[in-house]
């Protein structure tokens, strides 16, 4: 069932079908106290919601318990449930277990998967003794349904949460501590593109170094000569920037993305400031350089 926000880059959509993980030994029926009750507007997710909604969703949702160690949710699930800590912790681990982030009270996990009806990114283990709230996709469809703007407080979430993300998987990023990371990250602007949208045109000038957030580019030559599709992670516009002349390809969004964006004016003090960075940019443009007149066409410059 979709639910249209203010938010043209996020559409929410929650499916019929049960097929939420299946945490029924962990299940307690809901006995919120005065004093958790008052904490409750305080958690970011209940902050901004109508008094209504947030009443609804307190008396409705219901209460797990889990031991140290107890996996709550595996990467590559299905979406289900989204889930808001109460006391506790979790780590958050992707592929081989690498832990990318530590959630505590009032953090918010599961909203991604559901939002964006797609597997789970990462899988959700108890760091501590851990109680959560979970909010069911049938739940969040009945307040939605009577409470529209819980869907643009959701749909915040998710983009707050796909930043965090990328800055603690993309290459451009992981080379710096976590203070580092944040200042870094301050440089850029976030922008949501709508599908369509050219950010670099072959044949003028870069307006700056563009990370993908989420959504997917077409890099594209001429009029038809496709040379790659860009993910969150990826990087583009380094070329123009580094060699200060004009972009010999254009990138166009297939969809509806979002991407962090080092405006031009400010590329020159970023690179002195945080070498890695260059290191990186400089690094992936020899690549792409190497395959300069390879049979695939497969030159992504920007």
């Amino acid at each position: 069932m979709p639910w249209e926000t203010s938010d043209p880059e996020i559409q929410v959509t929650f499916l019929d079908a049960d097929d939420g993980i299946a945490l029924d030994e962990q299940l307690e029926e809901p006995k919120l106290d005065l004093a958790l009750l008052r904490r409750l507007p305080a958690i970011p997710l209940f902050a901004d919601m109508p008094e209504g909604a947030f009443f609804e969703l307190t008396t409705r949702m219901r209460t797990l318990r889990f031991a140290a160690g107890d996996v709550v949710a595996r990467e590559g699930d299905p979406p289900g449930s989204l889930f808001v800590v109460i006391d506790g912790s979790v780590m958050v681990k992707v592929g081989d277990d690498e832990v990318i982030n530590r959630l505590g009270e009032g953090d918010v996990f599961g909203e991604m998967s559901l939002l964006l009806d797609g597997p789970r990114r990462a899988s959700i283990v108890a760091d501590s003794s851990l109680e959560i709230f979970e909010l069911d996709r049938e739940l969040l469809n009945d307040v939605i349904d009577r409470y529209p703007a819980v869907a643009d407080v959701l749909a915040r979430l998710v983009k707050s949460r796909l930043v965090d993300l990328l800055l603690a998987t993309a290459p451009i990023f992981t080379p710096f501590d976590g203070p580092s990371r944040r200042d870094l990250v301050r440089r850029f602007e976030l922008r949501e593109v709508a599908p369509g949208t050219r950010l670099i045109t072959e044949g003028l000038p870069g307006d700056g170094l563009y990370v993908v957030v989420s959504g997917s580019f077409e890099v594209r030559r001429g009029d038809e000569l496709v040379l790659a599709r860009l993910v969150a992670g990826d990087v583009f516009g380094e070329i123009s920037l580094l060699t200060h002349g004009e972009a010999v390809a254009t990138v166009e969004a297939l969809a509806p993305s979002m991407v962090l964006r080092l405006p031009r004016r400010g590329f020159q003090e970023t690179i002195v400031l945080y070498p890695p960075v260059l290191e990186h940019i400089a690094q992936l443009a020899a690549e792409r350089g190497a395959t300069e007149g390879a049979s695939d066409g497969s030159l992504v410059f920007t």
